[in-house]
């Protein structure tokens, strides 16, 4: 019985320490995806379930297969789709808050003249804050 009440402890401790360690931000895969045209000025499109997400993507395909990535009941999607250099970036980058870790994105822009569509997605934990950093050009 005391062997049965340790492992069923330690067993709870390792459980607790891996949903700590959980990432608040993970990239989602979208290359090869025939995704939405990208638009003219930068914004995240927040996808916080099924319904939002079929509202954003018309192909049963991209949704199944962005669906493989994030699991909507734990995660909210944060998407970016825009025209711009093609060495425009927008990173994940986590700070601390007030009381948790948050999420910010950020806007690198880039130096090249080429105009190209450009798609970034992102799984964020519900319940974690997260907001766009503001860049010089109010994007």
């Amino acid at each position: 019985m005391k062997t049965l009440t340790t492992v069923a402890v330690l067993f709870f401790c390792m459980h607790a320490f891996a949903a700590e360690d959980a990432k608040p931000v993970v990239d989602v895969d979208v290359k090869g995806l025939s995704l939405t045209p990208s638009r003219a000025k930068l914004e995240p499109i927040a996808i916080p379930d099924a319904e939002a997400l079929e509202k954003v993507f018309d192909d049963e395909r991209v949704r199944a297969a962005i669906l493989k990535q994030v699991d909507l009941k734990t995660h909210t999607i944060v998407y970016f789709a825009w025209s711009g250099s093609g060495q425009d970036q927008v990173l994940s980058t986590m700070v601390k808050g007030e009381e948790k870790v948050e999420v910010r994105f950020v806007y690198r822009p880039g130096r090249t003249r080429d105009l190209r569509a450009h798609h970034r997605m992102f799984a964020v934990v519900k319940g974690v804050k997260w907001e766009m950093e503001k860049n010089a050009r109010g994007q």
